[in-house]
């Protein structure tokens, strides 16, 4: 049971850590590869699948922008010889559909690009100067919790089970001192009461 706690603890741990992550702060680990997709650079590594850098959108952006008000995200950066730059997407370009889905932020465009097939064809609507265009990403590599990506946090999930684990041994051992110093503590107390 405890190693069931310290595995979910872990995979909680991994994912709050991975969206808080700093691109260059890598903690001692390898540092990932030029390109890496996003915030989840420290634990998915890997170049990214579209190569774009995004922004979420307020209505009033979206409005200036020349997009629907209520959906639609800001692409900021187009990786040179990525997928993004190959199908013709554009720094300014708002994307406003992936695969047929209107986006309104950015994580539904990343589950849609991490989730895809290996070298799936993503449909993108964008807007560019108020008009409409359609594109098409041949995305690259494998999805991110397959293949390379996958391989990876399996390699390391050994290694942060047993510091989990470890910390875990700590924790108990203090909580048994803190028991007994309260117990202790009690009796000393009813012996000065009586």
């Amino acid at each position: 049971m405890r190693s069931l706690l310290a595995l979910a603890f872990a995979s909680s741990l991994l994912a709050a850590s991975g969206a808080a992550a700093h691109p260059h702060d890598t903690d001692g680990m390898p540092a990932p590869p030029p390109g890496s997709f996003h915030h989840f650079e420290k634990f998915i590594p890997g170049p990214g699948r579209l190569g774009v850098q995004l922004q979420d959108m307020t209505p009033e952006l979206r409005e200036y922008m020349q997009a629907p008000k209520e959906h639609g995200v800001l692409v900021v950066r187009v990786n040179a010889g990525s997928a993004a730059e190959r199908a013709g997407l554009r720094v300014g370009d708002v994307i406003v559909s992936a695969g047929g889905e209107d986006v309104a932020t950015t994580h539904e465009i990343i589950r849609a690009v991490f989730t895809a097939e290996k070298d799936a064809k993503l449909p993108l609507e964008v807007m560019r100067a108020g008009k409409s265009v359609a594109l098409e990403a041949t995305l690259e590599g494998e999805p991110a919790m397959t293949g390379r990506s996958m391989r990876w946090v399996e390699e390391r999930m050994p290694e942060l089970r047993a510091g989990i684990e470890a910390r875990m041994k700590e924790l108990e051992k203090r909580m048994e001192e803190l028991e007994k110093e309260l117990r202790d503590s009690r009796s000393k107390s009813d012996e000065i009461d009586t």
